[in-house]
């Protein structure tokens, strides 16, 4: 095996990839099923246009802010299974790769990066989160990007 640098990152990202594609996979698996009633709520909350999000998010109990980002995805390509689910599914693999990054900044520990991610990819809440067209993969997303920025504000004032 060489041991040119530049031959270990080629493998590092390779590696990296075949995890954000299983962590893909598996939440695109059934992503032609047909909607349940949750997953019923976001199509009609983001169905007649950007003016009615934020009443029919609210009835859900839920903040607009996800809805805006389905309704553009359905508004370019169209209103199906796979457009309402694409921003949950983008959320999951974006986490595996995300806590992935985290782990190995926290650690300087490349492997134990890679294993936090497969344990992502394949976590059964973390796929079941990210195959469905509701916003807890994205807060799930959001709760490793609060966490990574306030792990770096703690190692600053230290």
């Amino acid at each position: 095996m060489p041991t040119d640098p530049s031959w270990h990152r080629l493998r590092r990202i390779c590696l990296l990839a075949a995890v954000a594609g299983l962590a893909f996979w598996l939440r695109i698996v059934q992503v032609g099923e047909s909607l349940w009633l949750d997953e019923l709520h976001t199509a009609w909350v983001v169905a007649d246009g950007a003016g009615q999000l934020a009443p029919r998010a609210a009835i859900g109990n839920q903040s607009p802010a996800y809805f805006a980002l389905v309704w553009s995805v359905t508004k370019f390509a169209g209103a199906s299974e796979w457009s309402l689910r694409l921003p949950s599914i983008l959320a999951g693999v974006a986490l595996a790769v995300g806590v992935h990054l985290a782990v190995v900044r926290w650690t300087a520990c490349w492997s134990a990066g890679l294993l936090a991610a497969v344990l992502v990819a394949v976590d059964r809440n973390c796929v079941f989160y990210g195959q469905e067209a509701r916003p807890y993969a994205l807060v799930q997303l959001v709760g490793l990007l609060h966490v990574v920025l306030f792990a770096g504000v703690l190692r600053r004032s230290a």
